[in-house]
């Protein structure tokens, strides 16, 4: 950021119906100016009612992932201020995305905090998806102390039975299980490509909840010997999008151990997979590796739709812990539940590892999820299947 402040605000006061330009300021106040000059937000907010959602599209921007020192002077600048005015949580939920985007053990607290600020004058921060679902993503992101408790053991819900499909399981060789779960609406709408897209690389699994009468009957006779079916049904307080997006974490341990062997765990929804040779390479010998996504958002950051699994016990006893920890926390949760859930547990691996090793598969690296996966299916559409499979 290499233009000065003063001449920014100065641009801002000759036309202060520039869109473009208050974001600018926005973002430059935080990288060079000092809290005082977020009055000019204040005015606005008071004036308008919209500076809110202005400076947080100021402050949703990727140079806070690719700057280090941008985004600890983001930390530094929100500790500075106080939680007076809507325009101070906002600087407040960024830096507190900030400390959970560098594991600090002080993340889930500081982003607590904001949630309470939100909570208190919901009304400022309505338009703003993000900052009104705060206070419902907060109760998911949890310390590491936390975390350890909850995954321990086994929450409030009850187990769910599996029903295997009756062809034994093959012998393990050196593929990967290709693994992915879904309901029955979304298996009817994606789940020939899914087989289309992973067929030969590996032995697939499909978990299926509250299939529909003859579904697996139907989508096995058009599949090969090595595409292996299972399901559950779920009553009606577990027929929701939040369940179906965390029903294979509850069912990855219990798969792997039928199978013995590396899993492939994939969202559905997938048209195409590309270069795995250069991301087996990357992931080597790794236990754990997925997709780290470049943005602050705890929600979106740690993405569940590609996890390379090892067949270790290291493996397999985090996963007993994530489900554990979503067996907690998925009863009158929110969506992103999984993801939540899923960087809480990592964090808590941070500092204890437990002999597990994990790769996190970064853009700055070269490994953009883009490059290598490409979902199915149009936003829309599938907010439409999610709502359509929920009572």
């Amino acid at each position: 950021m290499t233009a000065d402040l003063p001449s920014a605000i100065e641009a801002l006061q000759s036309n202060p119906q520039d869109m473009d330009t208050w974001k600018t300021v926005g973002l430059m106040i935080i990288a060079q100016g000092v809290p005082d000059h977020l009055a000019l937000f204040e005015q606005r907010q008071k004036m308008t009612g919209d500076a809110v959602p202005i400076l947080f599209q100021a402050l949703f921007h990727d140079e806070f992932v690719q700057n280090p020192p941008l985004r600890q002077r983001l930390i530094q600048f929100g500790d500075s201020m106080s939680w007076e005015n809507p325009i101070a949580v906002v600087v407040h939920f960024f830096a507190a995305c900030a400390r959970l985007y560098d594991q600090d053990r002080t993340g889930p607290q500081a982003f607590r905090d904001v949630a309470d600020a939100i909570a208190r004058s919901p009304n400022f921060f309505s338009t703003v998806p993000h900052l009104a679902q705060t206070p419902g993503f907060s109760r998911l992101i949890t310390s590491p102390t936390e975390t350890r408790i909850f995954w321990s053991d086994w929450g409030v819900m009850d187990h769910q039975e599996i029903v295997w499909p009756e062809n034994p399981a093959p012998p393990s060789g050196p593929d990967p299980l290709i693994f992915a779960a879904c309901d029955g609406g979304y298996f009817d709408r994606f789940g020939e490509r899914f087989l289309q897209v992973v067929t030969g690389l590996g032995p697939v699994h499909i978990h299926i909840v509250n299939p529909r009468p003859g579904q697996q009957e139907e989508f096995e006779a058009k599949a090969g010997p090595d595409v292996f079916l299972s399901h559950e049904t779920v009553s009606k307080d577990r027929s929701n999008s939040q369940y179906y997006a965390c029903a294979r974490f509850f069912a990855a341990d219990a798969v792997m151990r039928r199978y013995d062997c590396d899993m492939l765990m994939l969202d559905i929804d997938l048209d195409r997979l590309a270069n795995l040779d250069s991301l087996f390479e990357k992931i080597g010998s790794v236990d754990l590796a997925y997709f780290a996504m470049p943005t602050l958002m705890p929600w979106l950051r740690h993405h569940a739709a590609f996890i390379h699994l090892r067949n270790r016990p290291a493996v397999r006893t985090f996963l007993n812990r994530l489900a554990n920890l979503l067996s907690h926390q998925l009863p009158d949760s929110v969506w992103y539940v999984d993801q939540l859930c899923l960087a809480s547990a990592l964090l808590a691996y941070q500092d204890n590892p437990d002999g597990l090793s994990i790769e996190a598969l970064e853009q700055v690296d070269g490994f953009p999820f883009a490059h290598f996966v490409m979902p199915a299916g149009a936003d829309a559409e599938k907010q439409q299947l999610r709502r359509a499979g929920s009572v």
